[in-house]
């Protein structure tokens, strides 16, 4: 089905780091994990509102995927830089997403039970993510699995548009 081609930012945000994924169509352009260092204050939520606003400007986004945060497992901050996160799309005019993560591992199919399945499910998809997947498998704590996450949000983001 041919649809109008649009840009997506998915972001999963957190207030020590978070997971960011660009695509244009289908095609993954630009995914990594931006670190925020330090305690929380107001300059790092600027350093999170100056990354995406690079990466609207850059890639010119028209949709934000934004993961919604699960009410056991926020902060404060974390509800706040979410908050900030759309207040900033709301700006930029950029239509928002919020996706659950159960919503991704159903978008990728059965037999997603855990965050390391989602990775491997977009691995299967995204062959050249393939390194970051071997070193989140050596990692005692989760690090890429945010990266990974906003990369199935953003295939989750792409698949509803064709609908």
């Amino acid at each position: 089905m041919f649809h109008e081609s649009i840009t997506i930012l998915a972001v999963n945000p957190g207030t020590k780091y978070f997971g960011i994924a660009v695509f244009e169509s289908e095609d993954l352009v630009y995914w990594g994990i931006k670190v925020l260092k330090g305690k929380w204050c107001s300059r790092k939520m600027r350093n999170v509102e100056t990354t995406l606003e690079k990466l609207i400007r850059q890639y010119g986004v028209g949709m934000l995927a934004l993961k919604k945060l699960h009410p056991s497992r926020s902060s404060r901050h974390l509800n706040c830089l979410a908050k900030s996160i759309e207040r900033l799309a709301k700006r930029k005019r950029i239509k928002t997403l919020h996706y659950s993560l159960s919503d991704v591992k159903a978008s990728l199919g059965a037999g997603v039970a855990n965050k390391m399945a989602l990775a491997e499910c977009v691995v299967a998809r995204y062959k050249f993510l393939a390194n970051d997947l071997q070193k989140e498998r050596k990692h005692k704590h989760p690090y890429f699995v945010r990266m990974f996450e906003a990369v199935a949000a953003g295939i989750l983001a792409f698949n509803r548009l064709e609908h």
